[in-house]
């Protein structure tokens, strides 16, 4: 094996989905990477680790045409929770809503899935298609269950964010899970729930 394809598949191993190594990278960094995983790839075709780390590469460079081929041999993979979130990425990329809710009843199905990865995959669903209402009802249904889950809370706060509710989502994702506190007196005085980030009816 070449001393690149040694590396790559160090990558591999050591970055898990390797969502977080490509979105590090430059271009350049993530073709290479790419490049090296499809090596690696050649001498044990199939691996999961090595094509969720191809996947999650082409789409750090918007190669969603290749991401699509990559997750089409992923998908023959047991599902993990990695695994599912780098094919979720891959098809909401591609626009292709149905094949990512596909993905999720699979993972329900069998059985083996942590329920806040199907709880983050729904979401970002309901998130890709605006729905942020729905996705934030998932997030505190799924934060409230498994308030350890860093997932769940970081989507909080993209859901936050885009509902234009920047001052309050720090605030929000801390308290979601945490025992029940007396509001301060500006959360009374806006009318919010201090625990959802969303306004009491009658509120201000």
């Amino acid at each position: 094996m070449s001393g690149e394809a040694v590396w790559a598949d160090d990558v591999s191993i050591s970055g898990g989905s390797g969502g977080a190594y490509a979105a590090a990278l430059s271009e350049e960094d993530l073709a290479l990477t790419a490049r090296l995983s499809r090596q690696s790839l050649d001498l044990t075709p199939g691996d999961p680790d090595l094509l969720r780390l191809l996947l999650v590469t082409q789409l750090g460079l918007r190669d969603v045409a290749g991401a699509q081929e990559t997750a089409d041999l992923l998908s023959a993979a047991p599902l993990s929770p990695d695994t599912l979130d780098a094919l979720i990425s891959a098809r909401l990329a591609a626009g292709r809503v149905a094949s990512a809710r596909a993905l999720v009843a699979r993972g329900a199905a069998e059985g083996a899935m942590p329920a806040h990865a199907l709880e983050a995959a729904r979401a970002r669903i309901a998130l890709h298609q605006n729905d942020l209402s729905a996705a934030r009802a998932i997030l505190v249904r799924g934060i409230e269950r498994t308030p350890g889950a860093a997932s769940l809370r970081t989507l909080m706060l993209e859901v936050l964010m885009a509902g234009g509710n920047a001052a309050h989502a720090r605030v929000v994702t801390t308290r979601l899970g945490s025992p029940p506190t007396a509001p301060g007196p500006e959360v009374a005085r806006s009318g919010q729930d201090p625990h959802s980030g969303i306004a009491r009816p009658g509120g201000g």
